[in-house]
């Protein structure tokens, strides 16, 4: 794999030897049957991805990005390998790794309030007072509180969206995964989730993984991105931006750091003849 961007000394400081990676992905492989033919999305995988760190997954459609996420979410069993969060095995969703889906409109409940979508998950395991007081603070990351009363039809795209990772927010999440987010929505609306994202993480410090076919959103949210390819699929590339966390929608996508890391991830989804 390969680091791209930045001077050495501009990019992402190294992870202590023996600091224990937040997900770690071990030669895994998914296969199934089909008409009794089997197939093989994702063969040899490995990587890493530490505490704090937001990294983009990319690849052609088919490459078995979906997959991945839903490994790194306990959704789905490997084939073979293994995948352990916080140094211990894993298979089966946890409430430390929260997945927020691109279908917002079909994720949240239309009879439910703002309100009480969000408290879905929390509100039969907390008393009432800390159901109350973790959705609050949810709502008000989320600019939320004002619509907290509307019903999911009463609001728009990026707003029913905020309402999914405010319902991923009140469980307190250490890695939050995201599968195409924000592909649904308007240009306008995407940056300014784009930046509510990289806000909330910072504020909160869990982890980030997300799917995008989009690579200037790839280059813009992460620490590193992860390029799939082949057939059986494998992680081919890896890209560092070496990018300021602090990040503008104008003068960041300008800057020599992020025009390298996109010219170097569309080199390698669509290639130099496309």
């Amino acid at each position: 794999m390969t680091e791209v961007g930045a001077p050495e000394t501009d990019l992402p400081q190294a992870r202590p030897a023996d600091a224990v990676p937040r997900l770690e992905v071990r030669d895994v492989s998914v296969s199934f049957t089909v008409k009794g033919k089997r197939r093989t999305i994702l063969e040899g995988v490995s990587c890493e991805i530490a505490r704090d760190e937001i990294v983009g997954i990319v690849g052609r459609s088919g490459t078995g990005k979906t997959t991945l996420l839903n490994l790194l979410g306990g959704i789905l069993r490997p084939s073979g390998g293994g995948i352990l969060l916080d140094g211990e095995p894993f298979d089966k969703p946890v409430d430390k790794v929260i997945t927020v889906f691109q279908d917002y409109n079909q994720a949240l409940l239309p009879w439910r309030t703002v309100r009480r979508n969000v408290s879905l998950g929390i509100e039969r395991r907390l008393t009432r007072a800390e159901v109350t007081d973790r959705v609050d603070r949810a709502l008000e990351m989320t600019h939320l509180t004002d619509n907290a009363n509307d019903l999911p039809w009463q609001l728009s795209g990026g707003m029913q969206q905020r309402v999914q990772i405010a319902r991923a927010l009140v469980m307190e999440p250490e890695v939050l995964l995201l599968d195409e987010p924000f592909g649904a929505l308007d240009a306008m609306t995407r940056a300014t989730l784009q930046d509510d994202l990289l806000r909330l993480q910072r504020e909160t410090g869990f982890t980030v993984v997300f799917i995008t076919h989009d690579v200037d959103e790839a280059v813009y949210l992460a620490d590193r991105v992860l390029v799939l390819g082949g057939s059986p699929a494998n992680v081919v590339r890896e890209v560092v931006s070496g990018l300021p966390s602090e990040r503008d929608q104008l003068d960041t996508r300008e800057s020599p750091l992020f025009t390298t890391a996109r010219r170097t991830l569309a080199d390698e989804l669509w290639g130099e003849g496309r």
